[in-house]
């Protein structure tokens, strides 16, 4: 989470300074380990593993001789490591010893002799009991980490935990959206609340909900158990377009929240708080109002943010400043530090439990990652733009903000002594990224009255820290001006369970008088702006972005399931389904033509384009339910529906699914299902429209061969039965060349659909739009005569179900081992065909 990554807190001088320590620390600890070795050979060495260290928990480590001399004789080379780095510690070169930590700490956990099959019994018993399968599983798992995970071990199983559904699920609103970020309204869970709100500002880095894990996880949910009215700012994910964004955007963009607070509330101040990197263009808001003399922020709280960068720390020291220099030069001509990089850079910091972990677990013992939410959400990272990655290194390497007018916030010098809002400071005594001490010294540099807690957890683990945890505990007291840190800690109170609660009792204290809450909206009107967790936190990070600067350009987003969408255009809101094992990108010379009088909507179905899961809906339905999860996500209100081919089949599904959810529906080259024999094309005319329709769009250039799960949906479709009770005004389109789908079907529709108007087009096969312009002609004139059209009733609760349907979901129940090895080998041979671009001619733009 925190920012000063790839800097160094010394100059080359420095480090190229008196090596005597060093030398000297690590000849004595080479002939102590030399010692050691020599009584591990002869079976005389007492070195035992620690007994909470997860690598050596098998009994084959103290019965066996062999692994026994193996582990001791590792154990004894790290301790020499250790011995070395202690020793330049106790020599004042603390810059040295925590490089020499850092350093030592890589290479001694990669030589760990549990991270290779042989030297690990415990994974050597798992490939006897289960004959060699978790070898199998292993290998299978590292090429997928290789493909999509840029050759690193995942930490948690790829989307088992999904943002809305089991992350960030705490009822609440959008009430402010800029393209900065969201201002996220959270509903009251008392009948009473204390008057003043408070903002919460996470980091830039890393997503809002690890304030809103699971239930019962949240600190939202307990801030807002306690009577508090709850506001949080949740970030865009930047991509280079945004290059440009800088600390002045980010403080003008809380502060332009904390508006929107007051507006919301009517209070005419707020309590504030900011976490990490939040923590600190929090405190330079502050600085700025303490500058103009405004005072619309009551109180300030920080957690595990450090202001002051003097201190050595693990991020900084392995970094010198020509290499921080390289990199922010390498940010700058890409326009953001990607998230992975990021990621990656944070996870090296603690390899044994981020890294070489899970590399066994994953590889040598053939498991799947665990299911955590504190992993899912460290999975999900966002990108720096380059101008504040620019603006963080060079606060790291200079310190400004320990000298008045060090910088300049929004025009005003920062000068954090004269913050005099009391302060609520937070620290974490196992944070490996902003270090307990430092975190401390934020308390010296404000000018009010302070408050310092010192969590018993890690970086993350801290914040994470719901009531009940038996063995969790923080320290609390309030600090004095130029007090040292461990003086402060030999007087402050340790008390049992987690910090939230006092802090809770602190900010009540803030936080005005008793009033009623404020009535929650009611539960079937979707608010103007969408409900929380709002729409930026689905935005996923992709390290390949191009820069796209002219005004009006699309913008993809990522749904709460994971399928990508595009939004442009504007007007009433229009989504577009597309066919069979085609990407949304060949609807795009479409879209242009309704994008100046409608807002476009078009996304990858499973499989397909920027979507990259592998396919798993294994029915119309289950698509429908993605359609219907793009719709939400895209928080646009009801739509109007164009589906081609497979999209149609969707369409129907997804308009019977959720008629209140659609305005009106066009049915394009698409089918009812269960149609009689005489309108079936043959199998050989199948193939080859097939094969006609993906030569005409290029589709080997844009999709893998993902077909296995469309073509099952596509072939057990039908909804006859269910098409009366559609609501929704409907168009059918049909070329009366259709050779896959011959015209019969569209008539067929047009007789279940109620009210429904038929078009068929002479001359016009299944890409009608392809074999003229008055197909599209007559879609957009039917398209702009219902505009204004209102959905329909919502869906019953419950549908009846016939026999044939249920016969269905059983077989496919029972095929699903089967079609999962399809869908894999389909997958994995599109990857082999997103080759062919490299090969093949560019494909001609569909007109």
């Amino acid at each position: 989470m925190m920012t000063n990554f790839l800097v160094s807190g010394s100059s080359p001088r420095r480090v190229a300074g008196d090596h005597t320590p060093l030398v000297t620390s690590a000849a004595t600890a080479s002939a102590t380990l030399a010692a050691e070795l020599v009584k591990v050979s002869l079976g005389r060495s007492t070195i035992a593993p620690d007994p909470r260290d997860r690598r050596f928990q098998d009994p084959a480590w103290a019965t066996s001789p062999v692994y026994r001399r193996l582990g001791q004789s590792y154990l004894a080379t790290c301790a020499a490591v250790d011995h070395v780095a202690d020793e330049l510690d106790e020599a004042g070169q603390r810059m040295t010893a925590e490089r020499t930590r850092l350093i030592g700490s890589l290479v001694t956990s990669a030589l760990s002799p549990t991270n290779t099959l042989p030297g690990n019994p415990a994974a050597l018993k798992r490939a006897l009991d289960t004959g060699g399968m978790s070898v199998l599983r292993g290998s299978l798992n590292a090429l997928d980490d290789l493909r999509r995970n840029g050759g690193m071990p995942s930490q948690v199983r790829r989307d088992s935990l999904q943002v809305g559904r089991d992350l960030a699920v705490t009822p609440g609103e959008v009430v402010q959206r800029d393209e900065y970020a969201e201002v996220l309204h959270y509903t009251p869970t008392t009948p009473q609340v204390r008057e003043r709100p408070v903002l919460v500002i996470p980091p830039p880095i890393g997503r809002f909900y690890f304030l809103d894990l699971s239930p019962g996880r949240s600190f939202v949910e307990h801030a807002l158990g306690h009577g508090i009215q709850t506001f949080l700012l949740s970030w865009r994910n930047p991509t280079p377009e945004h290059d440009d964004w800088s600390i002045d955007t980010y403080v003008a963009r809380i502060r332009s929240a904390v508006d929107a607070v007051c507006a919301e509330t009517g209070s005419p101040d707020v309590n504030i708080m900011g976490f990490c990197a939040g923590g600190i263009l929090t405190s330079l808001l502050l600085a700025h109002e303490a500058a103009t003399g405004e005072h619309r922020i009551h109180s300030l709280s920080l957690g595990v943010t450090m202001l002051d960068f003097g201190q050595p720390m693990a991020l900084t020291a392995l970094t010198p400043a020509w290499m921080a220099d390289l990199s922010r030069r390498m940010v700058a001509r890409r326009g953001v530090r990607t998230a992975e990089s990021t990621g990656r850079a944070f996870t090296w910091l603690r390899p044994d439990d981020l890294v070489w972990n899970y590399w066994v677990n994953n590889y040598l013992m053939g498991q799947d990652p665990p299911e955590f939410d504190i992993l899912s959400w460290n999975a999900d990272g966002t990108n720096l733009p380059a101008a504040l990655y620019g603006q963080f290194v060079q606060m790291v390497r200079d310190n400004p903000l320990l000298r008045p007018g060090g910088i300049q916030v929004l025009g005003t010098p920062v000068d954090l002594s004269q913050v005099r809002v009391p302060a609520f400071v937070m620290g974490a005594v196992a944070d490996h990224l902003t270090p307990w001490r430092t975190t401390y010294q934020t308390t010296q540099m404000l000018g009010g009255e302070t408050v310092y807690a010192l969590s018993s957890a890690g970086h993350i683990a801290s914040l994470v820290n719901p009531p009940g945890r038996p063995r969790m505990s923080y320290t609390i007291a309030p600090t004095l001006p130029g007090e040292h840190a461990d003086d402060w800690r030999e007087r402050a109170e340790t008390r049992q369970g987690s910090w939230w609660e006092a802090w809770a009792e602190w900010l009540l204290e803030r936080s005005g008088a008793t009033v009623d809450a404020p009535p929650a909206p009611p539960a079937d009107r979707t608010p103007p702006l969408g409900r929380a967790p709002g729409r930026y936190v689905f935005e996923k990070s992709r390290s390949k972005v191009r820069k796209r600067r002219q005004a009006g350009d699309p913008v993809t987003h990522t749904s709460r399931e994971g399928l990508s969408y595009t939004v442009v255009g504007s007007g009433p809101p229009l989504l577009w389904i597309s066919g069979y094992n085609a990407p949304s990108e060949i609807l795009d010379p479409l879209v242009e033509q309704f994008s100046d009088r409608f807002t476009c909507i078009t996304y990858d179905l499973r499989g397909c384009g920027r979507t990259e899961l592998p396919p798993t809906s294994l029915s119309t339905r289950a698509m429908a339910e993605d359609a219907l999860d793009v719709i939400e996500s895209a928080a646009l209100g009801p739509v109007h529906v164009l589906g081609f081919s497979l999209g149609g089949m969707i369409a129907q599904e997804l308009a019977l699914l959720a008629p209140e959810k659609v305005r009106a529906l066009v049915l394009a080259s698409t089918t009812p299902g269960g149609m009689e024999r005489e309108h079936a094309a043959t199998p050989t005319t199948t193939v080859v429209e097939l094969v006609r329709t993906a030569h005409r769009f290029n589709m080997w250039h844009f999709a893998p061969v993902v077909g296995t799960t469309q073509a099952w949906a596509a072939g057990t479709h039908d909804a006859a039965a269910r098409l009366p009770q559609l609501q929704a005004p409907t168009l059918v389109v049909h070329g009366q060349n259709d050779r896959l789908l011959p015209v019969g079907h569209a008539e067929r529709l047009a007789q279940l659909v109620p009210g429904a108007e038929l078009v068929t087009l002479e001359g016009a096969g299944h890409v009608f739009f392809l074999d003229g312009e008055e197909g599209m002609r007559r879609i957009g004139e039917w398209l702009d005569a219902h505009r204004d059209q209102e959905p329909g009733a919502p869906a019953p609760a419950t549908e009846s179900r016939t026999w044939a349907e249920e016969a269905v979901d059983h077989l496919r129940a029972q095929a699903m081992p089967s079609l999962r090895l399809g869908q894999a080998v389909a997958h994995r041979a599109g990857q082999l065909a997103g080759l062919a671009p490299r090969l093949l001619p560019r494909p001609r733009r569909v007109r």
